[in-house]
């Protein structure tokens, strides 16, 4: 399946190396990418920071507009059963 590019995603900016990120993948395959998201530290409403652990992200390599746009085999491999 070949797919005009989204120039303006920025996950399709990231897998295309136009965009680095921290930590770079934990996995990656032809069809997906997992890696550390990048949460930056804050403030909440009574100025208290705010710390993340960390997350996990789980993309699909192929711009998809929402989960449902995934193919069988993509969808799978993000964790979610058609």
């Amino acid at each position: 399946m070949v797919e005009k590019p989204v120039v303006d995603c920025f996950i399709c900016r990231k897998h295309r190396g136009q965009i680095q990120v921290p930590g770079g993948a934990v996995y990656e395959d032809d069809m997906v990418y997992i890696g550390h998201a990048s949460i930056p530290e804050g403030k909440n409403p009574d100025g208290e920071t705010t710390a993340y652990l960390g997350a996990f992200l789980v993309e699909p390599k192929r711009h998809a507009p929402g989960i449902g746009d995934l193919t069988g085999p993509e969808a799978e491999r993000v964790g979610w059963k058609r």
